[in-house]
């Protein structure tokens, strides 16, 4: 069984991460891939908290809807499990093409709210 993939973008359209690069860097990252393949919801939040916390901008709670709004703050979340996808995205490495690859080859799946 593989491993789920998702990529989270930011508003400004920057990727955050990637979760396949992200579960080869620590342990922590690939026991939350395990969730993917059953719940992608709790998948999302939790690889969004685990981003914000790593980074040291961790939230109070975090919410998961099909769109954001303009003055929400978040992650707009694309399943990447397609032949299509890109290659890993590893953090801090992202320019604009990447982003433009994951929203043409990847399934756009909704909006992790981060709720201050």
């Amino acid at each position: 069984m593989t491993q789920t993939r998702i990529v989270l973008i930011d508003k400004k359209n920057h990727v955050r991460a990637d979760t396949a690069a992200l579960a080869l860097d620590t342990r922590e990252w690939a026991e939350i891939a395990a969730i993917g393949q059953s719940n992608r919801v709790t998948f999302a939040i939790r690889a969004a908290k685990l981003l914000d916390e790593r980074h040291g901008r961790a939230c109070r709670a975090y919410g998961f809807t099909p769109f954001a709004t303009a003055d929400t703050d978040g992650y707009f979340v694309f399943d990447c499990d397609t032949p299509s996808a890109p290659p890993l995205i590893f953090e801090g490495h992202s320019d604009p093409r990447a982003t433009v690859e994951v929203m043409m080859a990847c399934f756009y799946v909704g909006y992790v709210h981060r709720h201050h």
